[in-house]
């Protein structure tokens, strides 16, 4: 979100949309005349727009997210959570068993009597 005058400019899926101010926090669309306000919620900052679901135009509220609560980064850190055992498992079970390939291998055999 770009700030210039009395004006925003927004990049919302590859597009930038202008939007021009009518109230205190509350801003109409040049192109499409989409209502956009900031408000606070629950003592946080809130963006209240439309947003487009296949077609439709849906009400949606978006907020500032630290990047370690982004999605992103929780499908990333629960990935590897759930998936370091088995990854550890794959790569130590060969070594261990080819460790006790050749210790065995290297043992002299007991006298026979």
């Amino acid at each position: 979100m770009i700030a210039r005058g009395d004006s925003l400019i927004l990049n919302s899926g590859g597009e930038r949309e202008a939007f021009v101010q009518v109230d205190d926090s509350l801003y109409e669309g040049v192109k499409t005349g989409d209502f956009m306000a900031f408000g606070n919620r629950e003592g946080k900052e809130h963006l209240f727009r439309p947003s487009d679901v296949y077609g439709a135009r849906l009400p949606a509220a978006y907020e500032y997210r630290n990047p370690l609560q982004a999605s992103g980064f929780i499908n990333e850190y629960t990935s590897w959570l759930l998936g370091l055992p088995f990854i550890l498992l794959f790569l130590v079970w060969p070594v261990a068993a080819g460790v006790s390939a050749v210790r065995k291998r290297a043992r002299p055999l007991p006298p026979s009597r």
